[in-house]
This record gives structure tokens, sequence and C-alpha cells, in this order.
């Protein structure tokens, strides 16, 4: 993305109402900068590269958020982001109830302004989420704030327990919609029916099978 996309994203964002977290996303402290709070989604164990540091509970899908500033990476940037963090991506600083905050770094591949504001919709929504949840019955609402799944919630659902998989595979059989999602390093897959978890495997036990 251009210099001038990227300043159009800075300027907007200061401008931003306030918005919700959409992804159940992991808070870890990371060694390399004990004071900042990121939000990851998924545990330390399942990201590539592996930045030294521990998880400090879950930030739930629908907590309202607002955001303070979004840093790209360049040189400059670069020079103050210690090794052992995600210095290549992009840190939106987030508002959290109770005046905390917290860096939500997401992949710097956005080539527009337009595309960006798509991407970060994916993690920080500007939709009321709870539009979403008047579908959703107990179990799933628990399983989407625990950051785990179970059987039959829609891929709304899994989408804000788990975060966006890096790879969705589709087939049909007997005019039924099959895919099988993958997210990154390969050992958290879900199947789904029709838009319909059937079965997910997970390294931290939060899947339904084993």
């Amino acid at each position: 993305m251009g210099v001038e996309d990227r300043q159009a994203v800075i300027r907007a964002a200061r401008l931003a109402p306030s918005r919700w977290v959409a992804v159940s996303c992991v808070r870890v402290h990371l060694e390399a900068s004990p004071g900042t709070t990121f939000l990851l989604g998924g545990p330390l164990e399942e990201q590539d590269p592996r930045w030294p540091g521990r998880s400090e509970g879950v930030l739930p899908a629908g907590t309202p958020v607002r955001i303070l500033d979004i840093a790209f990476p360049g040189a400059q940037a670069l020079a103050g982001r210690p090794t052992g963090t995600p210095r290549d991506r992009v840190w939106v600083r987030l508002g959290l109830p109770g005046g905390t905050v917290a860096t939500l770094p997401v992949p710097d591949e956005a080539r527009s302004e337009q595309e960006f504001w798509g991407v970060l919709e994916t993690w920080v929504t500007r939709l009321d989420p709870s539009l979403q949840i008047a579908g959703w019955n107990d179990a799933v609402v628990e399983a989407v704030r625990t950051r785990h799944t179970v059987i039959e919630m829609p891929e709304a659902a899994l989408l804000a327990a788990w975060g966006p998989p890096l790879r969705r595979d589709q087939r049909f059989e007997a005019g039924a919609r099959r895919e099988t999602w993958t997210w990154p390093g390969g050992l958290r897959r879900a199947q789904l029916l029709d838009g319909q978890l059937v079965e997910s495997w997970a390294p931290d036990a939060t899947g339904t099978a084993p």
C-alpha cells in the first residue's frame, strides 16, 4: 500500500467511531515487549514465527473497543519495535473497556485503503454483534466467548471463536457443501457441512474431537 493510502488510513482511524472485537483474541505479553498487551488470533504456540511470551486469557468477541492509532511497518517503526515481536505487521492500538490498551497486529498485505479496512473488519467490526448473537443459542455464545467450538455452531460463530482460517477447501457431496478449514500451523482444523460445524480439532483441546 502506498504512502498516500497509509496516511489516509491513519487519518480515518482518528475519526473512527466505536467498534467491536469480531474474534475472540488471545491476550499475550511477549518477553521482548513486556509492557505491551498484544491480541492474537490464536495461542502463542500456533504462531509462525513463535514469539517467546505468555498468554493471559481471552478478549471475547463482541467487546467494545476504540481505534486509538494505526502504525504501519517501516524503517522508523521497525527501529522502535524489538526483535521477538510481530515487527513486520500493522499495529492497531485499541482502547479497551476500563481504560486499558492493547495492540492488534494484522498482516501488512493490503494494496489500498479500502482493502485495508476490509481486512481490519475481520478483526474489529463496525457492526453491532448483538444482532448476530441473537441467532445463537447459549452454548454457542459461551463457546465463542471462550474460544471453544460446539457441534452445529454456524460458520459465523466459528469465525468469531477461532478467527479466519488460513485455508478453506470445499467440495460437494450429494448436494451438500462440505468444507475443511485449516488454521496457521495446520494443527487446528474444522469440518463444516452446509455452513455448520461437524467436527473440529485443536492442539489445546478447544475443539470437538480429542
